[in-house]
């Protein structure tokens, strides 16, 4: 058994070994769709965990749960004892769907990075100003290259608080995001969804790559809400398109090395069909009016 910040650690096997497999497979998805509102944990001991949490229900109701989790002495295993307020009444889907939530946080705990660019953004009130939604209060927001993974593009679910300010809010999975959230995206968030369910990798990474991935990056822009790394300024399209310049270095007497320059000084390029430069300075993005492929250019 592993443990995680003096926090038990448990995986998705053990979870399906300790619940029926309908209850297993309908609470994933009820944690894929982002059901699971809020949940807390402590530690009843080293080896033993409890979770109090609240899950929607099909009809809109939300029921709450209390669940004791402990390993059992041999072959790596866990026992769920669930309690949940809903007609099933013990190890439900509501159950099963926070026990996946509390996988999931204990193996992909936010990075200080993520949390600090959150914090700042939420921070300056003129962002609201920025915010264009379909006369709702909850809206999304796009964040564009964060870390150096295969995953290209984290999206965020957010609100205007009653104070005017803009919630932290809290991380959408790629799953939620394509199939569930209607009710609060916009035109330009409709069209966002409908391009990344044709360019994701699988439920969870996404890369821009292709003409797919240049629409998707015009479609991100459009919204309004969509910032670089940790940026607290949305990103906009410049209508101009950047045409590098080109040189030859002498290396030998035998060979010179191909380079070319930018009228930006900082800059990413992006793998896309045409490609695509940000100009991570000024937060504007170009197209790039090339006759190279990115392998080449790098």
């Amino acid at each position: 058994m592993q443990f995680y910040n003096t926090r038990m650690e448990i995986t998705t096997y053990q979870i399906s070994e300790a619940v029926d497999f309908r209850d297993y497979s309908r609470g994933k998805q009820y944690f894929l769709a982002s059901k699971v509102i809020s949940y807390k944990t402590h530690n009843i001991n080293a080896y033993e965990i409890n979770i109090h949490s609240k899950v929607k229900g099909s009809y809109q109701a939300s029921y709450s749960q209390n669940i004791n989790i402990k390993p059992k002495l041999l072959n790596d295993v866990i026992t769920i004892d669930g309690h949940c307020s809903c007609p099933v009444g013990y190890n439900c889907k509501h159950v099963v769907a926070a026990c996946f939530q509390y996988q999931y946080d204990q193996t992909h705990s936010p990075s200080k990075v993520v949390d600090n660019w959150i914090n700042k953004l939420i921070s300056d009130k003129s962002i609201v100003d920025t915010i264009t939604t379909n006369n709702s209060s909850e809206f999304f927001l796009y964040r564009l290259f964060e870390t150096r993974t295969r995953d290209e593009l984290k999206i965020y679910q957010s609100r205007i608080l009653n104070n005017g300010n803009v919630g932290r809010g809290s991380k959408v999975t790629m799953y939620a995001f394509t199939y569930t959230h209607m009710d609060i995206m916009d035109r330009h968030d409709k069209q966002v969804m409908h391009i990344v369910s044709d360019l994701k990798d699988d439920h969870y990474y996404y890369r821009f790559k292709g003409t797919i991935g240049y629409l998707l990056i015009k479609a991100l822009i459009n919204t309004g809400r969509c910032f670089y790394k940790t940026s607290k300024q949305a990103l906009q399209l410049n209508p101009e398109i950047l045409t590098p310049n080109y040189k030859w270095t002498k290396i030998d007497n035998n060979y010179k090395k191909l380079s070319f320059d930018l009228p930006i000084k900082n800059h990413h390029i992006v793998n896309t069909r045409p490609l695509m430069v940000i100009d991570t300075d000024h937060h504007q993005v170009y197209q790039l009016h090339n006759a190279f492929s990115l392998d080449t250019l790098k």
